[in-house]
């Protein structure tokens, strides 16, 4: 870029930097480039083509800029209440993805756009559960997560059987343990463990004996016993949540987490997780045996080709849905109070803004539970502005199409292709007086039939 007769088109957005632990910063829109560069041409991009405008003049109330629309859509916002305790969390949620289908929506146009990782336990639950199929990206399932394993890998103490599992799960759960027990073992050893126990799985509390008094720190010593003389108590029947009730308390994992990993937001999200998992373990009321033998039964559940999107809001970045669906908005989860303002907003932003369609809004039944972020769209406000701009769009899309062939003219109407224009943005309004018509679909600016080409000579492609 900084050598001589270099040319740059670059397109940004400083309310859709993210990635502020990774050096992402909106100084490189401004000063940095200024820095470098002389001659620097700067067109605001205030229009969007994604969505139509109610759900574009609530995006701009929310970041307090301009946002206008393009697009003759009507684009729908539904705020939907849920219950903040038990298995109906995710009730509204699961019903609206059932509405959506129901109208002629697909499964692959629709995304389930997560603030953290643990809310996905309450969400994939209700999914299995309402047999809708979905796809994950930019993470694994909840019950392949460590937290999750370990406390998978404890219950498997507990029946002194790991049961029908994968050499691959087996390796995982053992992995878990090491991670929370704090072992230090070389990867070689670790893998000659792994098929010792393969062979003798009644050999796992000789083998965390030996290491944790080898590696590990004299408190994980006394916690593993403490957990090995739980688990030689426990029978198949007992009840899996009291057992990890008190195996939770005795591993304390809110200070393990902290320790075992860096960063505080991480550890809180790792221990939400934990906390959502019990939660559904309370709520099923299942003894040992049959909770371990359910994790089993959801990992068999094959992903089926059509099925939703499900992901932290992060890595939807760049992408977009017809129906984006956005759980769990409440104080304390989005925004999330261990991230930056500016990031959390940001966040939002970029997840709204997903949508083409439809976007549904979840949030607690409690009014004062509800995210600021809601109130701050001015859904109620903005409305009417939209659906004057709405009706606009579609008099001028109306007005545009009235030169235009339909399928009752003569075929020879038809011989002649469109032509399509290669029209810079600076270049737009003029290409506009000339006749030139925009195709919002395709995104590019054409000749209208019937127009002269030789008006519009400067932007014609060149012929291959």
């Amino acid at each position: 870029m900084s050598r001589q007769q270099s040319y740059l088109v670059a397109a940004g957005d400083k309310d859709q930097v993210i990635h502020q632990d990774l050096a992402a910063e909106a100084t490189y829109l401004y000063e940095r480039f200024a820095a470098y560069f002389d001659s620097i041409a700067r067109y605001p991009l205030s229009q969007t083509y994604r969505h139509g405008p109610y759900l574009a003049y609530a995006a701009g109330a929310f970041k307090q800029k301009r946002v206008e629309s393009a697009l003759p859509l009507a684009t729908q916002i539904h705020v939907h209440p849920y219950a903040m305790t038990g298995a109906a969390m995710s009730t509204p949620l699961v019903q609206a993805i059932q509405l959506w289908v129901q109208q002629g929506g697909t499964l692959t146009a629709c995304a389930v756009l997560l603030r953290d990782t643990h809310q996905s336990v309450a969400i994939e639950n209700a999914l299995m559960a309402a047999n809708i199929p979905y796809r994950l990206e930019g993470m694994v399932g909840y019950l392949q997560r460590d937290e999750i394993l370990f406390l998978r890998a404890l219950l498997a103490l507990a029946l002194k059987d790991y049961g029908e599992v994968s050499l691959d799960l087996r390796r995982q759960m053992l992995r878990a343990l090491v991670l929370f027990f704090e072992i230090d073992i070389l990867p070689s050893e670790f893998e000659e463990v792994v098929e010792d126990l393969l062979v003798s799985p009644q050999l796992l509390p000789v083998f965390l004996r030996y290491q944790v008094k080898k590696t590990s720190s004299i408190k994980n010593v006394s916690r593993l016993e403490k957990i090995l003389a739980l688990a030689q108590s426990s029978a198949p029947h007992h009840m899996a949540f009291d057992f990890l009730n008190e195996a939770v308390a005795i591993m304390d994992t809110v200070h393990t987490a902290k320790r075992l990993y860096v960063l505080e937001h991480q550890a809180q999200v790792i221990q939400k997780s934990i906390d959502a998992f019990m939660d559904l373990a309370s709520q099923q009321q299942s003894d040992l045996h049959g909770l371990y033998q359910w994790c089993i039964d959801r990992e068999k559940i094959n992903q089926q080709p059509v099925a939703l999107h499900l992901s932290c809001v992060a890595q939807a970045k760049g992408k977009e849905f017809e129906h984006v669906l956005l759980p769990f908005l409440a104080q304390g989860e989005f925004p999330s109070a261990q991230s930056p303002a500016l990031i959390e907003q940001n966040l939002f932003y970029v997840a709204i803004t997903r949508a083409q369609k439809r976007l549904s809004l979840f949030v607690p039944d409690k009014a004062h539970w509800v995210s600021d972020y809601v109130a701050a769209m001015s859904l109620e406000q903005v409305k009417p502005l939209a659906q004057q701009r709405l009706q606009q769009l579609r008099v001028e899309a109306q007005q545009a199409q009235k030169g235009a062939p339909t399928v009752r003219e003569p075929q020879a109407v038809y011989k002649t292709p469109r032509i399509d224009l290669v029209v810079p943005f600076a270049e737009k309004d003029q290409a506009k007086q000339r006749g030139a018509r925009w195709d919002p679909v395709k995104r590019v600016w054409y000749v209208p039939a019937g127009g002269d080409p030789s008006r519009f000579e400067r932007w014609l492609k060149a012929p291959r």
